[in-house]
């Protein structure tokens, strides 16, 4: 899909690659799928600000509690929606995360929550 975009999209399967992509490889935009039980993923995506805290992220939960969202709102991401997440918003999320550098203030969108 944003592959189609003219994006170059790495795929992270563990911690471990992640981090090094982000230490290593510096990307411009981080997208992150958050599992319905995100403790380990708010864990790894601090961890990931500490290495590029100006890194964008762009966060899509699976379900929408309000502890998860206010976790989220820790991390200050240029996006964060609960699926289902239309692809023309996803599309518009990354385009933002690429067009500007996050900053220690800017306030992110939100979408997608049903």
């Amino acid at each position: 899909m944003l592959g189609n975009e003219g994006l170059e999209l790495i795929s992270c399967t563990d911690s471990e690659s992640l981090l090094e992509e982000v230490v290593q490889h510096r990307p411009e935009a981080l997208i992150c799928g958050l599992k319905p039980d995100a403790q380990q993923d708010f864990s790894l995506l601090r961890l990931v600000k500490r290495a590029a805290p100006k890194l964008p992220l762009v966060l899509i939960a699976s379900e929408g509690s309000l502890h998860a969202q206010r976790l989220a709102q820790d991390l200050r991401p240029i996006y964060y929606a609960v699926r289902p997440v239309e692809v023309s918003e996803l599309r518009d999320a990354v385009r933002a995360a690429l067009s500007r550098p996050a900053s220690p203030g800017s306030e992110p969108t939100h979408g997608g929550a049903r």
